[in-house]
């Protein structure tokens, strides 16, 4: 379970520098708009390694399908039920 809560966080953690990355359409930090300081170095660290973040990401969102595919396999409401009775 753990295992499974880690993998999808860090998989939303990749996707929202990815979308910084994006946003920021690879013209840097913006400072006449306030947009200078940490999330301008985000915006440019995913402008620069978009390509290594998509891969990271992706990864991270299959680690995450096949532990909760283990989960299922698992079937604890079966063996909760079967204890219960």
């Amino acid at each position: 379970m753990s295992a499974f809560i880690a993998a999808t966080a860090v998989s939303a953690l990749l996707g929202g520098l990815l979308l910084l990355g994006f946003e920021a359409g690879g013209a840097g930090a913006d400072t006449s708009t306030g947009r200078g300081g940490l999330v301008g170095q985000f915006q440019n660290l995913a402008t620069a390694y978009r390509t290594p973040l998509g891969v990271l990401q992706a990864l991270a969102l299959g680690a995450a399908a096949i532990f909760a595919y283990l989960l299922s396999e698992a079937r604890f409401a079966t063996k909760w039920i079967a204890n219960r009775t």
